[in-house]
Formats: structure tokens, sequence, C-alpha cells
């Protein structure tokens, strides 16, 4: 009795050109209607926060989990992604840039459905030690799914405009330096963050490759089916929207992207929003909640790390860790449907209006490939603080 709709709308955004954003939620048909006639307080609105070089495609399995239980979700294309405009060597692709548009496109979902406006009475008091009325605090609050190196992108949005924000999830996040996933040693890291940062020419080259790089992967079956398997361990069929993306993405803003990305203001974030003993201008605050989901045979992120430093940065924080789950865990054949299961029911936990919000649940999970870091056996604090 419920059909999807999807809203499309390029936001003017002045000299930078074109934000290209989508709105998708389920409507009832009329005989479910008549049948269930009640309000809709328990929407959730999830905001879907990209990994670069994506175009959220690796998002459609938890789109479709959001449209089934009466969820808003909301996406946008960065710069120079999707059908958003190209990016300027004056104005680069940054985690700045994108949480400028983040809130932009945000701005506008609310102004387009005031039907999420909080009755009155409902009003919630804001996290945080701001306590004045802000322009937000009458709307629902969203709960941030990020991927990849959207997770910098996601905790920055966060810590910006806590009083909007229910939560935060993250899969596969780059939330370490972003380089140091890629050569895996953080002086051979820096060096070469350091002569991007210095040399234009260096730039130009290094982008010069990317751009060859992409190109070919997108035209070239064989080999991008051999370094899908080997680097994200998904079949070409799942990822080869990525490929196909890859040639509209310019190489300049990717790399301005990872540059910037190359930063510890993630765990800085991580460990302020995590943690209940950490403090938001000098005044005590509650966890937010938080949730890390992490394939252990992820080949771009340093993923033993990254479990040990958010759960001893952000103690509050639930950590999953997947014992053979790769980079895409959103669109593998294996952990696409059991991920995106987990964020609903992470969706759920953080529901905004529901303050006894439903509980996690294992009725689609298969819990059994959900291991610790050591690969022991599953975690079981881990799966009590998922439960609780």
């Amino acid at each position: 009795h419920t059909f999807a709709t999807v809203e499309r709308h390029s936001l003017d955004n002045g000299d930078r050109g074109q934000i290209y954003c989508e709105y998708i939620y389920a409507e009832k048909d009329d005989e479910f209607r008549s049948k269930n006639d009640r309000d809709d307080d328990g929407t959730n609105i999830v905001f879907l926060v990209d990994g670069v070089c994506n175009d959220g495609f690796q998002f459609e399995k938890f789109i479709e989990r959001c449209c089934s239980h009466n969820c808003y979700a909301i996406r946008y294309d960065y710069r120079g992604h999707g059908r958003s405009s190209n990016c300027s060597n004056e104005k680069p692709l940054t985690v700045e840039t994108c949480v400028s548009d983040m809130k932009k496109v945000l701005e506008h979902f609310y102004r387009t459905h005031p039907n999420l406006l909080l009755k009155e009475g409902a009003l919630e008091e804001e996290r945080g030690p701001r306590r004045k009325k802000r322009p937000w605090s009458r709307r629902r609050r969203v709960t941030l799914i990020s991927y990849s190196l959207g997770a910098q992108v996601a905790l920055k949005f966060a810590i910006e405009e806590i009083g909007s924000v229910n939560g935060v999830g993250i899969v596969n996040g780059t939330l370490e330096p972003a380089f140091y996933g890629l050569f895996r040693s953080e002086f051979v890291s820096d060096c070469v963050v350091g002569a991007l940062r210095r040399s234009a020419s260096f730039q130009l080259f290094v982008a010069f490759w990317i751009r060859i790089c992409m190109v070919l992967l997108s035209l070239n079956g064989f080999i991008s089916s051999l370094l899908a398997s080997y680097f994200v361990k998904a079949s070409a069929k799942n990822f080869k929207p990525f490929w196909t993306h890859a040639r509209r993405v310019q190489a300049r803003s990717y790399l301005s992207f990872l540059v910037d990305a190359h930063s510890r203001e993630g765990m800085d974030i991580l460990e302020c929003l995590g943690s209940s003993s950490s403090q938001v201008g000098g005044v005590k605050k509650s966890a937010l909640p938080l949730l890390c989901i992490v394939g252990m045979k992820d080949t771009l992120v340093r993923t033993h790390k990254t479990v040990e430093t958010v759960r001893r940065l952000a103690p509050e924080c639930d950590v999953v860790a997947v014992k053979d789950g790769c980079h895409a865990l959103l669109v593998h054949d294996a952990h696409a449907e059991k991920t995106a299961d987990v964020l609903l029911d992470f969706v759920n936990r953080c529901s905004v209006i529901n303050k006894s919000a439903k509980t996690m649940t294992t009725s689609n999970v298969e819990w059994n490939d959900l291991y610790d870091d050591d690969e022991e056996a599953y975690d079981r604090k881990t799966m009590n603080a998922l439960l609780a």
C-alpha cells in the first residue's frame, strides 16, 4: 500500500552553480490512509552523506529500507559529482564546502516540507550549551548516515549544527587523515600531502594521472573488475556505477577533497560527540548517538587502527566490526542487506519525536559474521550496546 516518491531539485548556489539533491519517501495509497488515519509523528528524516567520487548509488538498499519504514531520505551530489555543477580552482571541493551545501539542502527541504514541523508542545530541548531558540528548533532533527570520506563531512556538520542532528551513523568512514589508508605509512602520507599543498605543478601532475586512470577504468571492464575485486572486494556488477561516475568527477576536485580530508579533525569531533565527559563551549554535555560500522577487510582504511581509536576516543560510540567486510559493505552481495538493516535500526533508535525510540533488534540481521577486532567471536559488549 505504499509507493516511493522521489523529488528532484537543483538549488541555485550563486556563482558556484547548482546543487542537485533528492528527497525520497513513501506515499500511502487511499485504502491504507482510510484504515490507518493517524498523524506521522513517528516519521524519521535521514540525511545521506556520500563518499567522494560517489553519486549515491551505494545507498540504494538502505533507501529501500527507509521508504518501507516511513522515513524521509535526503541526499545530494557534491560539487563536480552527479548532477551538481563543477567546482572551480578558486572554490575547490573541501569538507567545509560540502558542509555548507548540506546546510543549504536541509534548509530547502524544511522550507518545502512544512508538514514536518513539530506540533506545538513537542519542542525538544537543544543539545549542548546553546539554549536560545534557533531557526531549526521546531523542526525534526535528522539522522546522518555517511560513507567513506563522507564521515568527515557528516561529523563536521554535526558539530556545527548539533541542535539539528539526532545521531551519526558511519559506514567504513575515513576518520583518520585520508592518505593514511592509501599508503599505510603516516610518514609517506604526510610527505605526499605536504608536496601537494606546496606545489601547484605536482598537483596538476597527479590530477592528470588521476583523470587518465578514471577514464580508462570506466572504459575497460576487465581492469575495473580486477581493481574492484581487490580494493573493495565487490563484484564488478555491483561496483559498475562507481567507474561510470568516475568519468564525471573533476580530478582536481577529487584531489583537493583528499588533501583537505588529510586531517585529524574527524577524530577530534568524534571524541567530542562520542563521550559524555567531553565539553562543548566549556559546558559538559551528553554523548550524541553514534554508530561506526567497519569492514575489517577494507583495503582503503587502516581498519584495526580505526576500531581501536574509535573505542578509545568515543567510548559511547557503538562499533560493529564485520570480520570479512570490505570497503563496499553497502553494495556487497553478502553484506548489503544486513548493513541496511543495522543502519535502519540505528535510525529508529535515534528517533526525533518518540523519546522511547524503538530498540535495536536482530529480527532481520544474521549477527554471526560480526566480529571484534581480535576476530575471536562477535563482540558481546558491542551487541549489548546495540540492543540496549
